[in-house]
């Protein structure tokens, strides 16, 4: 499917300078899985460019989070956007056909969003064939931040200037308590990426390094560093559910033992 700007829709990458070194595996992801993306696509930071012949960056120095987004949203012409995060790292193909399905569902619904991962997931039932559940107006994180289709506008208007995007979160969702457009979220992924953000405090987290690894993408490590502590978690989760450990566990000391040694490496 070639790009079309009939769907009236593009795609947002929120980032940052401090994370450019993000914006390669993740457009690389994100193109490999996504070949056919019909959508322009956008990459938001404040002066570094990602030279990527499909991407078009836009940046504002010395601008906040919240002052970034609004610029960026008045400046695509587009009514609908798909919002995206630059650590979220795609593993496996997108059905463009689906997306196409829900975006033309929010514009003929009038929906405020379409969040395209269930994390939460929508909290009350609706009847319909795309696989789609209502965020109710008492809900948490109504206006969850991590992907999901909006309509521009009332995305905008739910941002205030100086807010980060987790006090967006917070306070964008009490916001739209007030507001009569549909809520609304998958019931299973859209989108598949991994399962945990590409970086956690700052650092490369093991999953990603470990994806980069399978898809012969060279992630550099130098600057962010890994989460060894997340790295940690995944091995000791992984002998945690091995053949020994379970042998180890019926012996009521040694069993003990493992069970704290563990608490220790994962809490």
């Amino acid at each position: 499917m070639e790009a079309n700007y009939n769907y009236n829709c593009a795609v947002i990458v929120s980032s940052c300078d401090a994370y450019e070194d993000a914006w390669m595996p993740f457009f690389t992801l994100f193109f490999r899985y996504w070949p056919d993306c019909p959508f322009p696509v956008y990459l938001i930071t404040e002066t570094k460019t990602y030279s990527g012949p499909r991407v078009v960056t836009l940046n504002y120095p010395d601008q906040s989070w919240a002052t970034r987004t609004k610029k960026t949203l008045d400046r695509v012409k587009e009514t609908y956007i798909i919002w995206l995060l630059e650590d979220l790292f795609f593993e496996a193909k997108t059905d463009t056909n689906y997306i196409v399905e829900l975006i033309s569902y929010a514009k003929t619904h009038h929906a405020a969003t379409i969040r395209l991962e269930p994390n939460p997931p929508p909290d009350e039932n609706y009847l319909n064939n795309l696989n789609l559940g209502l965020v109710s107006k008492k809900a948490e994180y109504r206006t969850s931040l991590i992907s999901g289709i909006w309509n521009k506008d009332i995305f905008s208007s739910l941002i205030k200037p100086g807010e980060s995007p987790w006090q967006m979160e917070v306070e964008g969702t009490n916001r739209s308590r007030s507001l009569d457009f549909q809520f609304f979220c998958v019931k299973s992924r859209a989108l598949h990426w991994l399962n945990v953000g590409a970086i956690r405090s700052g650092k490369w987290t093991h999953e990603a390094v470990e994806l980069c690894k399978r898809e012969g993408i060279t992630l550099n490590t130098r600057r962010l560093g890994i989460h060894r502590k997340r790295q940690f978690q995944m091995w000791g989760n992984k002998f945690r559910k091995g053949k020994f450990a379970h042998v180890v566990r019926q012996i009521p000391v040694a069993g003990w033992i493992l069970s704290k040694l563990f608490y220790r490496v994962i809490k």
